[in-house]
């Protein structure tokens, strides 16, 4: 038995469409480490948050398809990568193929769209299932500061029930009700 190779062929390669990658999501800080025995509660902040000037995404360009070929040496087509259009929204500016923000906040994603909301708000009490909050902007928050809770705020703070025994800094002219 003789084994000979008649004919070879070879699928063509689907193209690579390009790509949001959100870096903002990699560098949540703030991660409980799992040998660490003694856990304060209060300062897990489970806030993502930029501060301005920072790279938050890249744009990672596609590559078309690659052709193949059917075992006659037919050439089978390629397709071509769509033209996906990323949308950037206020707070970001585009250099390159990076997203830089321009204000600290919040940023936020959906689709191919990307920006950076100047204001926390909160609409609940400050608390230790949702910790003290240290964010680089604004914050508003639709509830109260619970006893020993911590708010810090690079910007001003709107409080709309009190603070009970906890701790408020702000870098601008603040409202508590």
């Amino acid at each position: 038995i003789l084994n000979l190779l008649i004919a070879r062929g070879y699928s063509a390669v689907p193209p690579r469409e390009d790509q949001l990658k959100l870096l903002f999501i990699e560098e949540s800080s703030n991660e409980i480490k799992e040998k660490e025995r003694k856990i304060d509660y209060r300062e897990i902040n489970n806030v993502i948050s930029v501060k301005e000037s920072q790279i938050i995404a890249e744009i990672i360009k596609g590559e078309n398809g690659k052709e193949g070929k059917n075992i006659f040496g037919e050439i089978i087509k390629a397709k071509d990568k769509k033209n996906v259009k990323f949308i950037i929204g206020q707070g970001c500016i585009l250099r390159d193929n990076s997203i830089i923000s321009t204000i600290s906040g919040i940023p936020k994603s959906s689709k191919n769209k990307i920006w950076v909301e100047p204001i926390y708000i909160l609409n609940d009490d400050v608390k230790i299932a949702n910790g003290n909050i240290n964010f680089p902007s604004n914050v508003q928050i639709q509830g109260r500061v619970t006893e020993g809770m911590k708010v810090v705020s690079g910007g001003f703070v709107k409080i709309r029930d009190g603070v009970f025994s906890g701790s408020v800094s702000a870098n601008s002219d603040s409202h508590i009700s």
